[in-house]
Order: C-alpha cells, then sequence, then structure tokens
C-alpha cells in the first residue's frame, strides 16, 4: 500500500530494554532505546511511546524493525500515513470477527494503553446475544470493559454503542442491559436500537443491514454519521 510516512509505538522499560533499529527500503533511520531508568521502581514500564519517521515519498516501502542488544523490546503497534504524518484524524482497528463483551480483551486493552487515543468507539451486544449470554452478563461484562477501555485511556473520549434489533427475537431484555451497562460508566451512548430499530431479513426498509447482523453501506454511513456528530458536532463538511 501507498504511505508516505511510519509512526512505531512501544513501550519503555526502567531496566532490561533491548534497542529496536528501524530501516526503511533498507536504510537505517532510527534507534529506539527502550530503556529508560527515569521511570518510577514501582511502575517498571510506560506504554505509549512512539516515533514518527521523516516525511518519505509517496510510494511503497518496506520498513523493517531489528531487536539489538541485550534484554527484551516490547513493539506495540506500527502506522502507516498517507497525507496524515504530522496531522489528521489516525484511525486504530481492534475489532475481532465473533468477540463479544466477556471474550478476553487483553490485546486490545494493551494497545489503547500504548496509542493514548483521544476517542474510543466500542460496538458490543450482537454476539452475546448469538452466544445466548443472559442480558446480566451482558450488562456486567459490558460495564467492565468500558471502565477498563478508561483506565488504559483515561483522557479519552469513549462512545459505546448499543446495536439495533435483529434475528427478528426479542430484544428488548438485551437493549435495556445496555443502555444499564453504559449508564454506569462515564462513556457516552450511541443507541443504534433507538436509532435504526429492527434490522432483522424481514424488517429492514431502509436496507440498513445485509443478513439482519452485520450493517450494510446505507447502515455504515448512518453510524458513521451517528459517531461523526459526537466527535465533531455542527456543520462539518464530510466524505
Amino acid at each position: 500500500d501507498t504511505c508516505d510516512g511510519v509512526t512505531i509505538y512501544w513501550t519503555a522499560q526502567r531496566t532490561g530494554g533491548a534497542s529496536v533499529e528501524v530501516r526503511i527500503d533498507g536504510s537505517l533511520v532510527h534507534t529506539i532505546t527502550t530503556t529508560d531508568g527515569t521511570i518510577p521502581a514501582d511502575q517498571a514500564t510506560d506504554s505509549g511511546r512512539s516515533w514518527t519517521s521523516d516525511a518519505l515519498t509517496a510510494g511503497s516501502h518496506t520498513v523493517l524493525l531489528t531487536a539489538t542488544g541485550s534484554g527484551t523490546a516490547k513493539v506495540d503497534a506500527g502506522y502507516f500515513h498517507l497525507g496524515n504524518r504530522t496531522s489528521g484524524v489516525r484511525v486504530h482497528k481492534g475489532g475481532h470477527s465473533g468477540y463479544y463483551t466477556g471474550s478476553t480483551w487483553t490485546g486490545t486493552l494493551e494497545h489503547v494503553e500504548s496509542v493514548q487515543p483521544a476517542c474510543v468507539v466500542v460496538f458490543l451486544g450482537l454476539n452475546d446475544y448469538v452466544y445466548q449470554a443472559t442480558p446480566a452478563d451482558y450488562e456486567a461484562d459490558y460495564e467492565t470493559l468500558i471502565d477498563a477501555i478508561a483506565t488504559a485511556a483515561p483522557n479519552a473520549t469513549v462512545i459505546a454503542i448499543v446495536p439495533p434489533d435483529n434475528y427478528e427475537r426479542a430484544w428488548d431484555a438485551w437493549h435495556t442491559a445496555g443502555l444499564n451497562a453504559v449508564a454506569a460508566t462515564d462513556a457516552i451512548l450511541l443507541d443504534l436500537h433507538a436509532a435504526m430499530g429492527d434490522i432483522s431479513d424481514t424488517a429492514d426498509p431502509l436496507d440498513l443491514s445485509n443478513d439482519g447482523i452485520h450493517l450494510s453501506s446505507v447502515g455504515s454511513r448512518m453510524l458513521a454519521e451517528l459517531v461523526a456528530d459526537i466527535i465533531l458536532p455542527g456543520p462539518v463538511d464530510r466524505v
């Protein structure tokens, strides 16, 4: 894919951190030192460190990371830029097919802690329904996950989405559980059930879903607009 820059995120360690050499198209452009003796002894590590390359010629580039020296190095993520190396909005995808609120989210939470995003959008509930979690389990697990996200990124705005009705089954109990979960946190609620209603195969007059579960291009566009209205209130030119 075409890019004109790269950002590397890593976790610093108070002791025992290896160095990481960054090569772009075969040339050594930077060496990341992951040891930082100023980290408090009771903390040991500090995530969220990052380095961004100088501007590259827009095109295809090869990035090679190599750990050197003794110790260990933890590289959390890499982000490839195209026109947004020093500005713009960066989106990190953290979704997992088939996951539900009670799944193990350790890796995602570590990534959130490393990146320290301005906003986190979490959209869960349909798979809880599919896997026959009880409404009480859904409520408790969603609240726990939202709180964990807030702990990992305390300055982030968290938008928590409660899904629309689907599967042509009774959704009311799960909908109420989702509303209760979000209300118990500091997250901003986006209630897709209120916005979209029933998107099951036989009750989707706006074609918001492809299959009664996953949003269509029309539904995705509606969701994007609803999220944008929260992040960027007021008239904004969008493409």
